[in-house]
């Protein structure tokens, strides 16, 4: 997920595209960036140190006192990896697939600055089906809140996104194009046509670290969900970095998005003043009978009556770890530490990660409690993959974090979703959870 300071505000409206993204299902593959199949990945690192790279990018988080996070900054640069190809004939790329963003984008020929990508960057020029748009266009009303952003001359759609913390910048012209999937059972792939995307001209700062570009999920009128019918899912396999136990995991488009069946838990969006972010709202987190209240900051009295404050806690794909507010993950911590049997704690040889245990068998010889979290519409039960994982050879470490504030919103980090299928269905407003297979999930 990125959070930029931008030059425009998003308006809170949907452009579907008239697709049949709505009436036909496809699926397409997840890679881990840190992953051996990766064309993102440092071959010459071993499986802990790329993961020590990711656990890092997750420990970049920050936000706000008062648990807006949209009101500060911090750098991010995904977890999971896409390919698909843009114009015809296509050209392949590999993109940053960010449940937090807002836009799709790609670097494009002639660059004014492009960073090194494994891939020819795309060139418009050569394609039948690009086509730049112009200020009047609807898709640049939705992008822009005020006209003033257009190129003074050629009255194109230009945008431009300037990351603050460290001069980040893309720069380039909103159009629209051909998106073609990879879909399994089809040779050809699967294609869309006039999908609005960014084609990114200037591109500097950390995005030289990311793939060709960025593929947003956001609920956002330009979001690659919101262009294809409002509802996506995706099943994440159980991270392992180990090349031999490695396999890609899915991601859900159209009809094969649906979530539902048993043990299927829906919890609503909270809607945020933008539509950047998917809100959910936690209430508690049980480990065994002690039950934990999200935070004591987080609640609201109305008439003699507290309630828990709605959306308190964002879903987010790209980063790893979860992030809870700092009384509540101690509290979570102690209850743990009571609760697990076997082992010997140790410190987090990386420095990183604040509960760990020494394991000769990957964890199979500790006896780790499941944990129970509490969403508005029902409960999801993390099992120890969802929790732990091994960050050094022997040594097991738990993947929940304190945030640097005591009032900040909650994170749901990448590995508690890992074995559920987590369906967001932007149409009707909610998030769901349910425990499945990833690895035998179709």
């Amino acid at each position: 997920m990125t959070i930029y300071l931008c030059y425009f505000t998003i308006l809170s409206l949907y452009i579907f595209h008239l697709t049949e993204a709505h009436l036909i299902g496809f699926s397409a593959n997840l890679i881990h960036r840190d992953s051996p199949l990766s064309p993102l990945s440092t071959k010459s690192l071993n499986q802990y140190e790329r993961l020590q790279n990711s656990i890092q990018r997750s420990m970049s988080y920050s936000t706000s006192a008062s648990g807006d996070v949209q009101s500060k900054i911090r750098r991010s640069q995904g977890q999971y990896i896409m390919e698909l190809s843009y114009g015809t004939p296509p050209v392949s790329q590999f993109g940053i697939i960010d449940t937090g963003s807002n836009f799709i984008w790609t670097q494009c020929q002639p660059c004014v600055k492009c960073f090194t990508q494994t891939f020819p960057i795309f060139d418009p020029r050569k394609s039948s089906t690009y086509k730049a748009l112009h200020c009047d266009s609807q898709a640049c009303k939705a992008l822009f809140k005020h006209p003033i952003a257009c190129a003074h001359y050629t009255k194109l759609c230009e945008y431009s996104f300037t990351q603050s913390i460290d001069g980040s910048r893309k720069v380039g012209v909103l159009a629209t194009e051909t998106i073609t999937f990879k879909s399994k059972g089809s040779t050809e792939g699967l294609s869309f046509p006039m999908i609005n995307i960014g084609c990114g001209h200037d591109s500097a700062g950390t995005f030289t670290r990311v793939g060709a570009g960025q593929i947003g999920l956001s609920s956002g009128p330009l979001s690659l969900v919101s262009q294809l019918g409002g509802k996506f899912s995706y099943c994440l396999n159980p991270f392992d970095m180990e090349s031999s136990n490695y396999s890609s995991s899915r991601i859900n488009f159209g009809t094969k998005a649906v979530v539902s069946g048993p043990d299927t838990i829906s919890t609503p969006i909270v809607k945020s003043r933008l539509d950047t972010f998917y809100y959910l709202t936690l209430e508690a987190i049980s480990v065994g009978e002690t039950k934990i209240p999200f935070s004591r900051n987080s609640f609201v009295t109305v008439n003699n009556i507290t309630y828990t404050r709605k959306g308190n806690m964002l879903i987010d794909s790209g980063t790893e770890m979860t992030i809870l507010p700092r009384n509540m993950y101690t509290e979570v911590q102690n209850a743990l530490i009571k609760a697990i049997k076997g082992g010997e704690r140790i410190q987090d040889p990386n420095g990183q990660l604040q509960l760990c245990y020494k394991t000769n068998l990957r964890g199979a010889d500790l006896d780790i409690p499941y944990l129970t979290a509490h969403f508005d519409g029902g409960d999801v039960v993390w099992k120890p993959v969802n929790l732990f994982t091994m960050v050094a050879e022997k040594v097991m470490c738990l993947t929940i974090i304190p945030s640097k504030n005591i009032r900040m919103v909650g994170v749901l980090g990448n590995i508690a979703q890992m074995n559920f299928l987590v369906g967001y269905d932007i149409v009707e407003g909610k998030v769901s959870f349910k425990p499945t297979i990833c690895s035998q999930h179709e």
